[in-house]
């Protein structure tokens, strides 16, 4: 699979495999089907609750650790520097691993940023541990990126963003580009435009829209 170097030197592959929305009943199963077709990359988060389904697909996938890029998030509810630290900690619990590949901040908390650069002020010091190979931000403005790189003096790796045909997000990507930020979709086919509906309409769903089916 197609990989991109992060601003880390670390190597990311191009297409993961998300279980938001996956019930914990769900995940194993479903992440260990996502390991047999060759995905290489699982994003998981907190505020999932299927962090330690994730990991015990991993285990019974025999695949080494090195060969999986593993990434979750910590949410808003741990922001602050102590409560990143415990956040952490717990994710790396529920996983059962040593190490993440990847850790983001869910989402910023607008109205009390100052927790929000706490929480990254943290996430620094677990990638300087090597607890995590690259950190990131999830669904942040560009002047709240701006805001952390000033704060703390360490440009994100990646920024995970809705990012599909009907949102493309053109001048966020290209400050990403600027800074050397990797821009990583969520939900590249529809995301809200298919999860809040059972019957998303054709005009609004990437994969019934008729230019993009022309195109596929």
């Amino acid at each position: 699979m197609q990989t991109f170097k992060l601003n880390t030197g670390a190597d990311i592959p191009a297409i993961g495999f998300g279980v938001y929305r996956a019930a914990p009943e769900e995940t194993v199963e479903a992440v260990k089907a996502a390991f047999e077709a060759r995905y290489r990359h699982v994003d998981t988060a907190a505020a999932y609750m299927n962090e330690e389904q994730v990991g015990e697909a991993f285990r019974a996938s025999g695949l080494a650790r090195e060969d999986v890029f593993i990434e979750s998030k910590l949410w808003i509810s741990d922001y602050t520097y102590d409560g990143a630290m415990h956040g952490f900690d717990r994710s790396l619990r529920k996983l059962g691993m040593d190490y993440v590949d990847r850790y983001l901040l869910h989402q910023p908390a607008t109205e009390e940023f100052e927790r929000t650069l706490g929480a990254f002020k943290a996430m620094t010091e677990i990638a300087a541990s090597g607890r995590a190979r690259a950190i990131g931000v999830s669904n942040f403005s560009i002047d709240q990126i701006k805001a952390v790189i000033d704060a703390t003096g360490v440009v994100p790796a990646t920024k995970q963003v809705e990012l599909h045909p009907f949102l493309t997000n053109a001048p966020l990507a290209a400050f990403h580009r600027e800074h050397d930020i990797l821009t990583q979709a969520w939900s590249p086919i529809g995301g809200v435009t298919r999860y809040f509906t059972e019957d998303p309409k054709p005009e609004g769903d990437p994969l019934t829209h008729l230019t993009i089916v022309e195109i596929a």
